[in-house]
């Protein structure tokens, strides 16, 4: 349960990026928030969100959207200013974790592997996804035929990439704790054998290379195929029929267990 702080007392609620430290102080207006909320539903620029709350300016911000640079052990990622990323649609709702509460370690507790359907590059699939009422890309990495790892959306926020949850809210939506990796390509060739594709030997190369420092970084153990992914709706082909036996096979290599 909540704890319930009333802003007649407090003005300003900064939230460190730490498990451990809230700091509370000032006074302000009679509008309440609760401090130990998992999560901010944002639907506006995280500035004004957070200015306009006195809340958490630490956690909602656009520090994340801006690396500078973005490295996971071996495993160098193009972030979104290096590949001109558009500014998130902030009305279509983004879900920050709220890390002052619960740390990315404990959040983070599967990767869930997509293909793209298609060939083309991470710019075309997020204005795609954004016609569709996406935010950003729906995943957190976006691996094209090449092998370079791109910055999709961080892992401060929720994917969404997973599916609808079979409940409501955040807590309960598939995407919850998943780190979402896609790679460039159709790989499911029921669908046309004339425009799919196998994945290319340096994207699976990368993409092992990602998984495992992902699970040693936040000790991940599942690994999960999107069409594994227990949610409501349609059954899903994603991420192909070429790419299950493989994501099997690295499964029982790297010990991670599936659904």
């Amino acid at each position: 349960m909540g704890v319930w702080l009333s802003l007649a007392k407090f003005r300003e609620f900064s939230c460190k990026n730490t498990k451990s430290m809230v700091k509370i102080t000032g006074q302000s207006d009679k509008r309440s928030f609760i401090v130990s909320d998992k999560f901010f539903k944002v639907r506006q620029h995280p500035d004004v969100w957070a200015n306009n709350r006195k809340i958490c300016s630490g956690v909602v911000n656009m520090t994340p959207w801006h690396h500078a640079s973005l490295n996971y052990g071996n495993v160098n990622i193009k972030v979104r200013k290096a590949w001109n990323a558009p500014e998130p649609i902030w009305r279509n709702e983004v879900i920050y974790y709220n890390t002052v509460v619960l740390s990315l370690v404990s959040i983070l507790n599967k990767i869930v592997i997509h293909h793209t359907n298609n060939s083309k590059s991470i710019l075309y699939n997020e204005k795609k996804q954004q016609s569709r009422g996406y935010a950003a890309l729906g995943y957190h990495f976006f691996i094209d035929q090449k092998g370079t790892v791109y910055e999709g959306r961080p892992l401060e926020v929720m994917g969404s990439h997973a599916g609808t949850g079979v409940s409501s809210g955040p807590l309960n939506d598939p995407d919850w704790g998943a780190i979402g990796i896609v790679l460039q390509g159709d790989f499911h060739h029921k669908d046309d054998w004339f425009s799919s594709t196998n994945a290319t030997n340096n994207q699976l190369i990368i993409l092992e290379k990602l998984i495992v420092q992902l699970k040693c970084k936040y000790c991940i153990n599942q690994l999960l195929m999107h069409r594994e992914v227990i949610r409501s709706g349609k059954p899903t082909v994603c991420p192909g029929d070429h790419l299950v036996p493989i994501i099997q096979k690295l499964r029982m290599k790297l010990k991670m267990k599936g659904r």
